[in-house]
């Protein structure tokens, strides 16, 4: 199982809202389209879902999957000052390091309770069949403040809980068009394989 399916039934079962179900590695983490998946070795990345209670839809903060994005952004950014100014959020969930995917986030929601999944690379140094993925680790040139999974695990539940449960979260449409990835820049759409869920 994953990290967000073991949230789904913490919730069934009545844990309280600001729950965090974390493993030391995951084999079924699943990404935001079909086929998608994130794995990795025990010790070497954050994974993570949050069990958010809202009782109703209307009260869901909007766009969670990018403030969510901005949350983790920022408690990378205050562990390792090297990487301010490197790391960009890509619509709609992936955080990009020197334009290269190192954390993604998957919301999902029944109507009343939402689960904010969030795996970032921490440590990992290989990526052969994954080209367009790093981690910190591979991206520092010195030693990393976050020199763990868990140190870094603590900050962005910290970060979370500031950017959604206090006023400090009020400006996040601001704080996100300036760290957006390829923002102002020209881009191709194609279309995809049926396999990848179609469209562009």
């Amino acid at each position: 199982m994953s990290t967000m399916d073991e949230a789904r039934e913490a919730g069934k079962n009545g844990a309280p809202h600001g729950t965090a179900v974390a493993a030391a590695f995951q084999t079924a983490g699943r990404g935001r389209l079909p086929g998608r998946s994130w794995e990795g070795k025990a010790g070497e990345a954050v994974f993570c879902t949050v069990l958010l209670r809202y009782g109703d839809f209307s009260r869901i903060p909007a766009c969670l999957t990018l403030r969510a994005g901005l949350a983790v952004h920022a408690a990378i950014e205050a562990l390792s000052v090297p990487f301010r100014g490197a790391l960009e959020i890509k619509w709609p969930n992936d955080i990009m390091l020197n334009g290269k995917k190192t954390a993604g986030i998957l919301a999902e929601s029944d109507g009343k309770t939402a689960r904010v999944g969030i795996g970032v690379n921490v440590l990992q140094r290989s990526f052969d069949a994954l080209p367009g993925a790093t981690s910190l680790a591979r991206e520092s040139n010195s030693p990393l403040a976050a020199s763990t999974p868990r140190v870094l695990l603590d900050a962005i539940l910290s970060s979370l809980h500031a950017e959604l449960e206090t006023p400090h979260g009020a400006d996040w449409n601001e704080r996100l068009n300036r760290v957006l990835f390829m923002k102002d820049k020209a881009v191709t759409f194609f279309e995809r394989s049926r396999e990848s869920g179609g469209g562009v």
